[in-house]
This record gives C-alpha cells, sequence and structure tokens, in this order.
C-alpha cells in the first residue's frame, strides 16, 4: 500500500494538534499510569508498533530522530512497541493516530469515574476512538486533522471544568 499523501500546511497542522492533544492526555492521566500500571511497575501497555501504521513517509523518517533528542534509548523487546518508554511513549509529534489516546480499561475508568462531568469525558473518549480509527479505513489526513481539532476542544473544556 502506498504511504498517503499530505500537504505541507496538513503536516504542520498534524503535528501542532498532536502535541496538544498529546499534552491534554497527560494533563488528564498524570501520573495514572506510572502509580497505578499492574504490568512490573513500568508503563508497558503497547505491545506493537502501531507507530507505523498509515503514516506518511515523510512523518515515519522523522519518528526516530524525535524520540532519539528526547532522550529515547532503542530497545529490543518483542513485546512492546519500539518508541514505549518506561515513562510511556517518546514521541509527541510524529505519533500515529492509531496511538494517540490508547487508553487500557483501567485507566478509562478512572477517568470516567473522576471526571466531574462524567457525560463530556465520555464524548472525548469517543472522540478519541474516532481519532485512532479514522486511521485504519478511509485515510484522508485534512479528515484526521479535522477529528483531532474536535477531541482537543473537548479536553480543553474538561480541564477548564476539572479546576
Amino acid at each position: 500500500m502506498e504511504s498517503p499523501k499530505i500537504d505541507d500546511l496538513d503536516y504542520e497542522r498534524y503535528f501542532i494538534n498532536i502535541e496538544d492533544l498529546t499534552e491534554i492526555l497527560r494533563d488528564l492521566s498524570r501520573n495514572y499510569c506510572k502509580d497505578n500500571c499492574p504490568i512490573s511497575g513500568i508503563i508497558k501497555c503497547c505491545g506493537y508498533d502501531h507507530h507505523k501504521h498509515s503514516l506518511p513517509e515523510t512523518i515515519l523518517n522523522n519518528q526516530e530522530s524525535e524520540a532519539i533528542s528526547k532522550g529515547w534509548i532503542f530497545h529490543n523487546e518483542e513485546d512492546r512497541c519500539r518508541y514505549h518508554s518506561d515513562s510511556g511513549c517518546s514521541l509527541t509529534k510524529t505519533i500515529s493516530p492509531i496511538c494517540i489516546g490508547y487508553f487500557c480499561s483501567d485507566l478509562t475508568n478512572y477517568l470516567t469515574n473522576n471526571s466531574k462531568d462524567k457525560e463530556l469525558m465520555n464524548e472525548f473518549l469517543e472522540s478519541i476512538g474516532i481519532v485512532r480509527m479514522s486511521s485504519r479505513f478511509d485515510y484522508q489526513f485534512n479528515r484526521i486533522n479535522y477529528y483531532l481539532e474536535d477531541t482537543i476542544q473537548l479536553g480543553r473544556k474538561i480541564l477548564e471544568n476539572s479546576k
């Protein structure tokens, strides 16, 4: 299958959106995974190389550079993604939509049960699911950016409401 083609504007917009959503996700799940992951005290929930799923070559070629610039060290473990470190994903800009917002059921329950607005949190989690699934089928980069921006708005509302 040929890599999807994107123009420079969609590419830059994607980077900005991914960074924004990653920051929101980290704020929402702050330390939950590190403090509560049942798998041997490290965050080890990603057992497959999703990082390369449905991404244009331009982004794939930048993943290792981004990870190295953040102190990532290559590991050879077959049971986790190559960019998954003991503290989570080493990527913040070049992450695949399939990876963004992966939540295990424990984290999903934690977020839902501890949210001031459960309905808004459920809408946010559903929106994350749409972002993740958007890259699996009809891959259109401008559509993924649209879904990302919708999800970012919901995440920002949740963070505002939690103050």
